[in-house]
């Protein structure tokens, strides 16, 4: 974070106000690793890969606006008090008491992602906000933690279903991701579905479940492709990001622009033109990043969410309980998967999705539901016993599938950011 102040004071970017409130910031880190450490001393190492991405994202949001990076201070303040929170809830409630109630928190997930088709308004491209007056939130960021709080409830409570009981998570998840579709939140619904794959191959230890749910999800795709305008849209600008530079792939074109121009070590924080990205304090901040910090800074990100990945997983085999192991190593995959889906995204290694970067991305609702979320898996992970060999075994595979993830992430990185990053800039000219 110093460095990264001293290349904003470079720019006159920064005052002593921003270096009074990076001193603060500093000072909400080193007491909440303070208090992780008296609490939860097993678990509390999770926090520091979280507090570097936390500070990535203020010096990044810091550069773009002023105004953003004191309101995404009130958001992180805010969110380290409701993940000391749960941190002590998830020690000090009865065990897994949460986990009984699944129709509860199918419930409160319906109700969510219902609640913006009724009383919401559209905000890029999607329905999924509410307008609350004093600030507007989307639903949909805390609808993915009881959504997976259902499917914990439901495989913890049921260990052999019944074919009634397939049939009703079936349709339950069915009509969840319909109503994600109808709003257009599809990257949202990914990760839904994604949520779904895990937590099915977590609880039955069957390789061939994810397969199935990786060969139906393929399907949809064909199908949504097919009957659906604005997929195939997005699948026509993946696939050519020049047919139509200055409309409907800019938002492509600008972050490639971005990664190409920060080259190895970037221009430094301070110089470039991020505010050219559309959405750059949200859906493309790992662009910006990648502006700003270079390749080198991209890679820092990705290896900060890799050694959390790796560090939850060394947790999460000893946690001795089957609700506390599913909820937990759930809540994990969720920023891993999420991540690698918007990272992927704005490399143009997938189509692009409109989803946050956990810990990084300018947003209440995202940084309230992460950190909330953080909290419960260092509560969880912190109750733990000796290492459960199929735990183990299930983890281990699920790890192996991740880095390879991160790793076909960082080649695609490399190839669009350094070695076809001349071509691109050479592009961009071409089309100004």
């Amino acid at each position: 974070m110093l460095i990264g102040l001293a290349q904003l004071y470079c720019h006159e970017m920064v005052d002593e106000r921003g270096i009074l409130l990076s001193c603060i910031v500093l000072a909400l880190f080193y007491s909440e690793g303070y208090f992780l450490h008296q609490k939860a001393t097993k678990s509390a190492p999770l926090f520091a890969p979280v507090a570097f991405l936390l500070t990535m994202s203020w010096l990044i949001l810091w550069r773009l606006n002023h105004i953003w990076a004191l309101k995404q201070l009130v958001w992180i303040v805010s969110g380290l008090a409701i993940l000391s929170l749960a941190v002590i809830i998830s020690q000090k409630a009865p065990k897994e008491k949460v986990l009984k109630a699944q129709y509860f928190w199918l419930l409160a997930t319906f109700l969510l992602l219902v609640a913006p088709l009724v009383i919401g308004f559209e905000k890029g491209g999607a329905k999924s906000w509410i307008d609350l007056g004093v600030v507007t939130v989307q639903p949909s960021e805390l609808a993915k933690v009881t959504f997976l709080l259902f499917l914990v409830s439901f495989y913890k409570n049921t260990k052999q279903p019944k074919y009634t009981q397939v049939i009703f998570l079936l349709f339950s998840v069915l009509l969840l991701l319909s109503l994600l579709v109808y709003q257009v939140d599809l990257g949202t619904a990914l990760i839904f579905y994604s949520l779904f794959i895990i937590e099915m191959y977590l609880a039955t230890g069957r390789r061939i479940w994810a397969i199935i749910g990786l060969t139906f999800l393929a399907i949809a795709g064909i199908l949504a492709f097919q009957h659906f305008g604005h997929v195939r849209t997005r699948v026509y600008n993946w696939l050519d990001p020049w047919r139509d530079p200055l409309g409907g792939t800019y938002q492509l074109v600008q972050s490639l622009g971005a990664l190409a121009a920060g080259g190895w070590w970037g221009t430094g924080l301070g110089s470039g033109k991020p505010y050219l990205i559309p959405a750059a304090q949200t859906d493309c901040i790992f662009a910006v990043i990648g502006e700003q910090m270079g390749f080198i800074g991209c890679l820092a990100v990705m290896s900060a969410l890799v050694w959390f990945f790796l560090l939850a997983a060394r947790l999460i085999v000893a946690i001795e309980t089957r609700g506390s192991f599913l909820l937990s190593s759930g809540l994990t995959l969720y920023f891993i998967a999420q991540s690698m889906l918007i990272i992927g995204g704005v490399t143009k290694f997938i189509p692009l999705t409109g989803v946050t970067l956990p810990f990084v991305s300018y947003g209440g609702s995202s940084m309230l539901t992460c950190l909330g979320a953080l909290g419960l898996i260092i509560g969880l992970c912190n109750q733990q016993g000796t290492a459960i060999t199929l735990q183990v075994k299930k983890i281990s595979r699920v790890k192996w599938t991740v880095l390879a993830g991160f790793l076909l992430l960082s080649i695609n990185l490399l190839y669009w950011q350094i070695i076809k990053g001349a071509d691109t800039l050479v592009k961009m000219l071409e089309v100004v």
